[in-house]
Parts: C-alpha cells; structure tokens; sequence
C-alpha cells in the first residue's frame, strides 16, 4: 500500500522542463544564452543605451582610444563604435528575423502541398528541396 502511495506522488516531468534541466548543465551554453540575450536587448535598446546618434560626426573625436566617454572607442571620422555596433546589430537582427519569417513559409507551403498531394508530387518537391539543401551557406 504504502509503494503505490509513493508511485503516485512521482512528479511527470515535460519535455520542455527536461530540455531547459540538460540546457542548464551546460555551462558554455548557458554563457552563450546570456551573451545572446544582452546583445538583443542591447540592439533593441539601442537609442535609449547610448548617448549619440548614429549620424553624428564628431571630427574633434577622432580616432580616440577607449575611454569613459567612447567605451570602444571613435572611427576616423569621430563617430562612436560602440553606437555603431549596437545599431549595426538591430539590422542584423532584422536580416535574421525576415530569413527565418520566409524559411518557415516556405516551408509550410511546400510541405502542405507535398503531404495534401502525396505520390508524386511529394517525390518532386522532397528532391527539390533536398536540391536546395545541399547547396551551401556562407
């Protein structure tokens, strides 16, 4: 009696708690999550994150150093590096956004068009895509 009281009291655990338990052990991932996360908040954030505007030329700043003032520094038209790359991420994560926004349509098209029609016309668009796939990304 008692045995079937503690089988009962076992806690089922879901797939995305088992997934988020293994995510946790690995620490580079956990750092690489955190790095991630603090460069899209940062490029989100970024008119209200840094005092200058990305346009600005400031020729008195020139080719500065790291200081307090320019925390990565100045190109040589005095422009500030670190508002650079926090504007430069925001296009990035547009760029990335839209990729991922296209691939998953066209993904749900061509694989609802195979799996409604079936037979032949999944042997086509399966070889299709597996045509595509094989090309590589830079």
């Amino acid at each position: 009696m008692q045995e079937d009281q503690k089988i009962n009291q076992t806690q089922v655990i879901g797939p995305w708690k088992m997934t988020w338990i293994h995510f946790k052990k690995k620490k580079t991932a956990v750092a690489g999550l955190i790095i991630f996360a603090i460069l899209v908040l940062g490029s989100t954030f970024a008119p209200f994150l840094t005092p200058y505007s990305l346009e600005t030329i400031d020729k008195t700043a020139r080719n500065q150093p790291p200081s307090w003032e320019h925390w990565l520094g100045t190109d040589n038209l005095g422009r500030d590096y670190f508002t650079r790359i926090l504007y430069g991420g925001r296009v990035s994560l547009k760029v990335g956004l839209f990729a991922v926004i296209i691939s998953i349509v066209l993904g749900v098209i061509i694989g609802g068009i195979a799996g409604y029609y079936g037979g032949w016309v999944d042997n086509v668009l399966m070889r299709f895509t597996e045509i595509v796939m094989s090309f590589p990304f830079l």
